[in-house]
């Protein structure tokens, strides 16, 4: 899972048998069909047609571009400095309802079922969407605008400070490259600092929960469901 152009996008290693697709497409890719069926595991319900093209950069050895694990494919280091290369693979847009709960049930789980795994970029996710859990607890968020190629939008955006500014930099430190290594455009290499990806992704999650559990329900009510929220991540 990565961020990119303010979205969240689900992709997939599968096992490599050293065949080769074409020179620009990730040779140990999921497909868009593996995708579908993977996150049919999670109860995350997906098609096919909601798949697009995006680009994942990753170091080259061998001109090979490197796994996130030797289960995927087993390239020896040759010794050379790694390039930095993008890579075409199919990625789904998960919607607002999806990502939370996607994450909600890959907490805690490095196995969703013999043979798909987490990676470290979903189980970092889920370590954002606990911290968010948290904020939400103490009601640390108020009303502000967003702007996006002109057009305004009302938003809720989460309120960090004191010692949650140090989670927010610790969250940052640990964060998996893989996290921030898509792009739409194959010839602008990702740059985003890793506090702003953070905080991005902490307001996502901010303004759908506080729309789905507090707008037009009772206080009470409010409390009791992001209690809950927040012992599910705990």
């Amino acid at each position: 899972m990565g961020a990119c152009e303010e979205k969240l996008f689900l992709w997939g290693e599968v096992p490599w048998e050293g065949q080769r697709t074409s020179k620009s497409d990730l040779p140990f890719a999921a497909t868009s069909k593996k995708l579908v069926s993977g996150a049919a595991v999670a109860n995350l319900h997906l098609s096919e047609k909601e798949s697009q093209c995006v680009h994942i950069w990753l170091p080259i050895q061998q001109r090979i571009p490197l796994p996130s694990s030797p289960l995927v494919a087993d390239i020896s280091p040759d010794g050379t400095a790694p390039i930095l290369t993008p890579w075409r693979i199919p990625a789904i847009a998960l919607s607002d309802e999806d990502v939370i709960d996607f994450l909600a049930t890959c907490f805690g789980k490095e196995m969703l079922a013999p043979g798909i795994l987490t990676g470290t970029d979903i189980r970092f996710f889920t370590k954002v969407l606990r911290f968010v859990g948290a904020l939400m607890a103490k009601e640390q968020f108020i009303p502000g605008l967003s702007e996006r190629d002109g057009i305004f939008k009302a938003v809720w955006e989460p309120v960090i400070a004191g010692k949650d500014t140090e989670i927010l930099s610790t969250l940052a430190r640990i964060m998996p490259h893989a996290c921030r290594a898509l792009t739409e455009n194959k010839k602008v290499r990702p740059n985003a600092n890793p506090v702003d990806v953070i905080s991005w992704v902490a307001g996502f999650f901010v303004d759908y929960l506080v729309r789905l559990y507090w707008i037009d329900k009772p206080r009470s009510k409010v409390r009791k469901a992001v209690k809950k929220t927040v012992c599910h991540y705990a």
